[in-house]
């Protein structure tokens, strides 16, 4: 029983459900009906919301004044911040955790569909239904891999540790630790199945559909460096839907200028928010907000300017405070642009670089790229695509993968009160530490220090 530790905040947040009365023996946990699968799937406190946000903390696109780091609640969020050892370990619930408790969730679905358990359901549901919680489940082993596992390096891949794969809802399977290259086949394997499986469309945007599914494997295949596969499901996506907001069209002066749900947004979840971490307490990065042109709709709809002459960021696809992690077709283009320009095709990535930023701009003012070779074109993609995709929840990984290539190592600091923070490329504590009662627990390898 000891590995039951892996899910135990599972245990304990769920208890009050109908559906989820968790107990050790799995034999308790049995939906039923297409209404029961329907509505754990439709709980968005589990789907959508939640996702791990250390690496937004982490990745030094926002700086606290002394004071208020010195005043945030959560140890975890203090260390993370400098890139401390003593992280997830106050709290039962973390980013471990509850990651798996979405894991489990998707376990209990598939379980109870491929063991027939589910006898009402009508022509594609339960296929639909299979699809998504294929989704889920890698979406969340994905957002798991870039905070507890190395970037993608081809010759260590097989050797790497990567995460836990659990793929039952039997709370007492040992918990092991799978390779970076079993976990990220995993991830592929979960996302091309949920693909067949998924509807084209869906009702809302908090499910998947095959659009949305295109878009993740996208995300995978660029972070993993196979840009040939990132253009293929990325130009699937857009095929099926490339609208573009026009920034011109959107009201500058409201709080927040994104409506949740907008057409550009493909699939909707967030960002764990930390506690004391929103405006004005955080503060971007000047060289960050310094980076965009004046013309840049972007400069005055993401940002807003605080009293001290500081900015902070209100651009969350979700129209609150709270980082929206989701996908968009925004990143599509971005994808498509990187991808291009890897594989040596630059005036295909202007083409794609060029259809967003005309809809970012101020009408009429945009200048169009015209690349002489694809390295400048992976240069200016690169950039755009940092400003773009702005407190998304994917800049660590895009710090972990870009580390790889020496022409864009990056090195962090943080200034405390006369101390530097520093946290040079592909050093070891790009990996967060697992926290220790589940090292404890259940014998897994911990990650390096």
């Amino acid at each position: 029983m000891k590995n039951i530790v892996l899910i135990f905040c599972c245990l304990l947040s769920l208890s009050c459900s109908k559906y989820l009365d968790v107990k050790p023996d799995k034999k308790l946990v049995v939906p039923t009906s297409v209404q029961d699968i329907e509505a754990l799937l439709n709980n968005t406190r589990i789907f959508n919301i939640a996702y791990p946000g250390m690496g937004e903390v982490a990745s030094g696109d926002f700086y606290l004044l002394p004071q208020d780091w010195k005043a945030l609640s959560s140890p975890s969020v203090r260390n993370s911040y400098i890139w401390g050892e003593d992280i997830f370990n106050e709290n039962d619930r973390n980013e471990w955790s509850v990651s798996y408790i979405k894991v489990y969730n998707c376990n209990v679905i598939l379980d109870a569909i491929d063991e027939g358990r589910i006898k009402n359901g009508k022509g594609d549901e339960i296929k639909h239904f299979k699809g998504a919680a294929l989704f889920f489940r890698a979406f969340t082993f994905y957002n798991l891999l870039q905070l507890f596992a190395n970037a993608w390096d081809g010759q260590a891949v097989s050797n790497d540790l990567g995460i836990p794969l659990r793929l039952n809802s039997d709370l007492n399977i040992p918990t092991t630790r799978a390779s970076l290259a079993e976990s990220y086949r995993r991830v592929v394997e979960d996302a091309k199945l949920a693909l067949e499986l998924v509807p084209e469309n869906v009702k809302i945007k908090t499910l998947p559909n095959k659009t949305v599914v295109n878009a993740f494997l996208a995300r995978v295949f660029l972070n993993i460096g196979n840009y040939k596969d990132a253009l293929f499901y990325a130009e699937q996506a857009i095929a099926n839907n490339n609208q573009l907001l026009d920034f011109n069209d959107l009201d500058v002066s409201r709080r927040f200028p994104f409506s949740r749900f907008n057409s550009e947004v493909l699939f909707y979840s967030l960002i764990n928010t930390h506690s004391n971490l929103y405006p004005p307490t955080i503060k971007v990065d000047s060289l960050l907000f310094n980076s965009y042109h004046e013309n840049d709709l972007r400069k005055s709809l993401y940002y807003q300017k605080n009293v001290d002459g500081s900015h902070s960021f209100r651009g969350s696809f979700d129209e609150s405070e709270i980082f929206f992690t989701g996908f968009t077709v925004g990143e599509l283009y971005l994808i498509g642009a990187e991808a291009n320009a890897r594989l040596g095709q630059e005036l295909i990535a202007a083409e794609y670089l060029n259809t967003l930023l005309k809809n970012r701009f101020l009408m009429g003012t945009f200048t169009k790229y015209n690349f002489s070779s694809s390295q400048e074109a992976l240069d200016a993609v690169l950039q755009e695509r940092r400003k773009e995709l702005v407190f998304r929840g994917i800049r660590w990984s895009d710090l972990k993968r870009l580390n790889k290539e020496g022409k864009y190592t990056t090195t962090l600091r943080r200034f405390i009160d006369g101390v530097v923070y520093e946290l040079p490329p592909n050093d070891f504590r790009y990996n967060f530490l697992i926290p220790k009662d589940v090292i404890a627990q259940t014998g897994i390898p911990q990650n390096t220090r």
